[in-house]
């Protein structure tokens, strides 16, 4: 009983080993933060908020490898437009986003802003990949067993909007473009006042091979993830409505008269006749 009761004030007091690897929040205002992401390891930023400040406060990832290259990849979520004078604003939409190491990630100040940013480290077991697009078509190929998790796809620059297309063989053969990329650069810089846009997620069964298209003078990331696929879960690509069958009502069948019964005559009972006195 006293070694119990010692083991647990010790998880209780050290809160450095107990939360270790878990969750963090830093504040940036004056100096840039920088968070160096292992190749065993994911990131991931749960949110990031700015309050103040003209421009508005951008996350952006340099990947090393042969997906090397830098993209910025997320945009901060301004919570001084639904307050104050703005208090009739709505409040925005903050998106989160995935980061496979190796990579550095960086949060440059924004004058006059503060801003705080939350994250996680966590394993990367031969899972989450990260990859940046810019003037070659990415293929990820699916295999049968497998379907692709994409959990963030994003665009700075260009003019296109940038799309992931799916290829499928087979009875639900056919070609369709499944996700469309979220623009960070039209809530940033001189667009700085718009809403950043909403962020989406795609789960493709294969067999299949996804391509990512190239835009134009823009810098796409995508983070994506392949997981054993053990259900029914599949593709199917409608190109036409078909038209539906239509099913004849049925014939109304005529129904008999019912036969009435007559009710039975109420037999007469005698009268009496009184007795003399």
């Amino acid at each position: 009983m006293h070694l119990n009761r010692w083991l647990v004030a010790f998880f209780l007091l050290n809160g450095g080993f107990v939360f270790a690897g878990g969750f963090q929040s830093k504040i940036v205002t004056t100096a840039p933060l920088t968070i160096t992401v292992p190749e065993d390891r994911f990131l991931r930023i749960t949110n990031f908020t700015q309050e103040g400040g003209t421009d508005r406060g951008v996350v952006g990832v340099t990947l090393s490898g042969d997906a090397g290259g830098t993209a910025n990849v997320l945009t901060a979520t301004r919570i001084d437009f639904s307050t104050g004078i703005n208090s009739q604003s709505l409040p925005e939409i903050g998106n989160q986003v995935i980061i496979a190491g190796p990579a550095e990630v960086t949060v440059p100040p924004v004058a006059g802003a503060t801003l705080l940013i939350s994250y996680r480290k966590e394993p990367n077991n031969g899972g989450f990949k990260s990859k940046i697009i810019a003037t070659s078509l990415l293929t990820i190929p699916v295999p049968e067993d497998r379907f692709l998790k994409i959990t963030n796809f994003t665009q700075e620059g260009g003019t296109g909007h940038a799309v992931v297309r799916v290829p499928l063989s087979g009875n639900a053969g056919g070609v369709a473009n499944v996700l469309t990329a979220t623009r960070i650069d039209f809530s940033t810089g001189i667009n700085s006042q718009n809403f950043p846009e909403i962020g989406n997620q795609a789960v493709i069964a294969g067999p299949t091979e996804v391509k990512v298209p190239p835009v134009a003078g823009a810098t796409l990331l995508i983070t994506y993830k392949k997981e054993p696929n053990q259900g029914d879960e599949t593709n199917l690509i409608v190109t036409g409505s078909p038209t539906p069958a239509v099913t004849p009502a049925p014939s109304a069948t005529p129904t008999s008269a019912p036969t009435v019964t007559p009710a039975p005559t109420a037999t007469p009972q005698p009268t009496r006749t009184p007795r003399p006195p």
